[in-house]
């Protein structure tokens, strides 16, 4: 059923155990990052609202490019949709389908802090194809939700808040 449902809406479930090998076209070329600020975490929660991130890594010598791979080709896709061209930390990001098949793990020690493994962790937020009818645009309004009752209910006129 879940993968029928994924089918219809153009995403595949993914087949790979972990550890194994992306397929072609899973990592996204960002630019134009601004490299006073960029962090290795800012990308993996702004990418990972569009497909789950496994790996990210600002490049070493040109922090204002990163490389992001992603678990599946068609969400790198759906990143590269809806990020291109995108306002973000006073400049304008270029998202671009990357020519690297993954993103290769730091080897020496300076990079160590510029690259990281996300693939185990417990924030993805694609576990079941119900995510993927949630993908809109970026937008100007922040949805929050699951935030813990602080105050008691506020009773306000035909359900509006106070």
């Amino acid at each position: 059923m879940r993968m029928a449902m994924g089918m219809a809406m153009g995403m595949q479930m993914p087949g790979a155990m972990p550890g194994a090998r992306p397929a072609p076209g899973c990592v996204v070329h960002v630019r134009n990052l601004n490299p006073d600020i960029i962090q290795p975490d800012t990308l993996f929660m702004l990418c990972g609202v569009y497909g789950d991130v496994t790996r990210v890594k600002i490049m070493h010598k040109n922090r204002s490019s990163a490389l992001v791979q992603f678990s599946l080709p068609q969400q790198a896709a759906t990143a590269i949709r809806f990020l291109n061209q995108l306002p973000f930390q006073g400049n304008t990001l270029g998202v671009a389908a990357s020519k690297f098949p993954e993103v290769a793990l730091p080897q020496h020690e300076e990079d160590s802090q510029l690259t990281k493994d996300y693939s185990k962790s417990k924030i993805h937020r694609f576990r079941s194809q119900e995510s993927y009818k949630h993908i809109h645009p970026p937008c100007c309004v922040l949805h929050l939700s699951r935030l813990p009752q602080l105050f008691p209910r506020l009773s306000a006129p035909s359900g509006a808040f106070q």
